[in-house]
């Protein structure tokens, strides 16, 4: 598993069908994300990547536009959980959303943004 760092390659990924590569996080410059024959596509869960990682990315995870200002001209692709960017509340772009906070209260799921809280079909309460 990988959890942070800055990575540089050629090809991400160059696991053997016997093994997993699951990422949660880090800087990724690649040109690509894996080889296609022998090998398995990696699991991606979070992280910001110079090339569009969506084919990798794990249920329950989307890609985004990378809205850091420091790091988006290299990484424009930020993979983050689907919770975390209620697009279902309407009028809300997909950078604004990724400022939301996912929490529980009273036992369920909210996100909060700004002032205003959402259950996760995008409802405000």
């Amino acid at each position: 598993m990988v959890d942070g760092g800055s990575y540089i390659a050629d090809i991400l990924c160059f696991v053997s069908e016997s093994s997993e590569l699951s990422i949660k996080g880090g800087k990724f410059k690649v040109n690509s994300l894996y080889v296609y024959e022998g090998y398995i596509k990696p699991i991606i869960m979070g992280g910001i990547f110079s090339i569009d990682p969506t084919e990798c990315v794990a249920e329950g995870y989307e890609t985004v536009a990378n809205d850091d200002e420091e790091t988006k001209g290299e990484y424009p692709y930020k993979v983050v959980e689907k919770s975390l960017v209620p697009t279902a509340i309407e009028g809300v772009d997909a950078p604004a959303a990724q400022k939301a906070v996912k929490t529980i209260e009273n036992g369920k799921v909210v996100i909060i943004r700004g002032d205003k809280k959402y259950d996760l079909s995008g409802r405000e309460l």
